[in-house]
């Protein structure tokens, strides 16, 4: 299965790419292509560990990160995405395009234990 992974980045230490990182080695683990907007970042030269490139702005994210999203199966999206602006769009576009949308924790079959070593 082909998967779009979702997740808040701005203003968070190193825009999440951690969580992004961990999520996308989870997902792989089980099988699943991943599409990480973090991995898109890093293709166009942005990575905040190495401090190499600059942070695109969010209209460049979304114009290049939503084309990805309709071409996956299903949208995965990590925990304490409730607040950030670009999930809720990718969403609502997902839910427009019958795009199946499901929480990271619980799509993934984590145990109890498990869930409590996932990055936020």
């Amino acid at each position: 299965m082909k998967i779009y992974l979702a997740g808040p980045m701005t203003g968070l230490p190193y825009h999440n790419f951690p969580a992004f990182d961990n999520g996308k080695a989870i997902l792989e683990m089980q099988g699943h292509e991943v599409v990480s907007p973090a991995d898109l970042d890093r293709e166009g030269g942005y990575d905040p560990f190495s401090g190499s490139g600059t942070v695109p702005d969010r209209i460049t994210c979304m114009k290049r990160d939503l084309p990805a999203l309709l071409g996956c199966d299903i949208v995965v999206i990590l925990p304490n995405s409730g607040s950030s602006e670009g999930v809720r769009l990718e969403k609502m576009v997902a839910k427009y395009c019958d795009i199946p949308c499901h929480n990271f924790s619980d799509f993934a079959g984590l145990t109890p234990l498990e869930k409590e070593h996932v990055r936020p």
